[in-house]
């Protein structure tokens, strides 16, 4: 595998699990989320911690919460979000 396509994927991983980082802070106090812990999720958590840079880290996080809100303020506008029950990501 190419160098570059080995970085886009170790990137897009610690991405995936940004995002997991953005959703707990964002959506738990809206509603009650359950992350299920699989070897995706172990996966995306060890790229995210190992693999790139704490600078990187930041960047990524940064742009994970402000994906989520946008997609929470979307959803407020549809009155689709915050259903009852509980959000579950595997």
């Amino acid at each position: 595998m190419a160098r570059s396509t080995i970085n886009s994927t170790i990137k897009g991983k610690a991405y995936e699990y940004a995002c997991i980082l953005a959703l707990q802070e964002i959506v738990a106090p809206i509603r009650e989320i359950e992350i299920i812990n699989n070897s995706s999720l172990s996966i995306a958590k060890q790229r995210y911690l190992d693999d790139i840079t704490n600078k990187e880290q930041n960047e990524m996080l940064a742009s994970a919460k402000a994906g989520m809100k946008t997609i929470i303020k979307m959803e407020q506008r549809r009155k689709l979000f915050i259903p009852m029950g509980i959000l579950c990501v595997t």
